[in-house]
Order: C-alpha cells, then structure tokens, then sequence
C-alpha cells in the first residue's frame, strides 16, 4: 500500500488502514493495481485499476463523470460532448443531479479497507441538499462500486423521490 502526497498529513488507523484528512489538498493512494487521485484545489478525482479508469470533476457548479477509460485499450466510453450525471434525485417534485450547476466542494478523502479495497467519498454541498458520492475500487479488476448518501440541509421538511446514481452517457456500438 502506498500513499503519496502534497501538503497532507496521514493518519495510520491501523495496519494497512490509512485515511487521507479532508484537509489535504491533492493526495494519491494506492492498494495493489486500485489507486484514487482527489486534489481538493481542482475540485477532482481519479479513481481506477489497471483495467478501468473514471475521472470526476465539479466544475461550474456541475460535478459529472469527464472521462470513463478502459486502460487495457485506452478506449473512451464517455460519448463526445455527453453530460454524465453522478448523481440525481427528486427533491419535492423538482430534479436535482450533479449537473443542476449549484454545488460546492467541500472534500474528498479515502481510505484502503480490509481486503485491499480502496473506499473515496466525495463531499458536495447545494442549496437544499448535501451529497456523499462513495466509490468502493476493487483491485485488480475493472470493479467500481457506487452509492450516494443525500442529506437535507435546508431546515424543513422534503421529499425525496426516485434517487439515480448512475446516469453515465456512454457510446453505443454504433458510435465507435
């Protein structure tokens, strides 16, 4: 396991447990062939194996997937010019996602579990809601895991509805 950074302190948990301070403000931490890249200054982050490669970045307010590579061919599979939600809910009949163009950063960090697993999550915050975008990368495979967790921060009560984490547009065989 390996860790490398810029301006950043590390806290060793435990053996082969490390978790990177939101305070950083780019760190890289790697568990085999599974690595997350997350600089706080540019609002991005890298995650990915030898076989598999996405990269977020919140920009203008939006956060959306820039750039789905496979690394073994260097084939992009985000379609030319597409916007790639990471996330996208309801919120009392209106929809908000990651491209509603209102978030802020407020961090990422990460954190190598158990197994190997390497664990980012992503903070953002908008006018009515907060946003935890976790990504679980499996080393040595091409295994991604997503989920978001939203939180009310306008002090009322709202509803939620139809909560969408995977909104990726990707090419169809007949855009190659």
């Amino acid at each position: 396991h390996v860790v490398s950074e810029l301006s950043l302190h590390v806290v060793v948990m435990a053996a082969g447990l490390f978790i990177i301070s939101p305070m950083c403000s780019a760190v890289t931490i790697n568990s085999h062939d599974a690595y997350v890249r997350i600089d706080d200054h540019t609002a991005t982050v890298v995650i990915g194996t030898g076989s598999v490669e996405e990269t977020m970045q919140l920009v203008h307010g939006k956060y959306l997937l820039q750039s789905f590579q496979n690394r073994t061919t260097h084939r992009e599979y985000l379609a030319k010019g597409a916007i790639s939600d990471e996330f996208r809910v309801t919120v009392n009949g209106s929809t908000i996602s990651g491209a509603s163009g209102d978030w802020n950063w407020i961090g990422g960090d990460a954190k190598i579990l158990a197994q190997g697993e390497i664990e980012a999550t992503i903070r953002l915050r908008g006018k009515i809601l907060e946003v935890e975008k976790h990504y679980l990368v499996y080393p040595n495979s091409s295994i991604i895991r997503q989920w978001v967790i939203f939180k009310n921060r306008s002090g009322a009560a709202i509803t939620l509805a139809n909560p969408y984490m995977l909104d990726d547009r990707l090419l169809a065989r007949s855009e190659e």
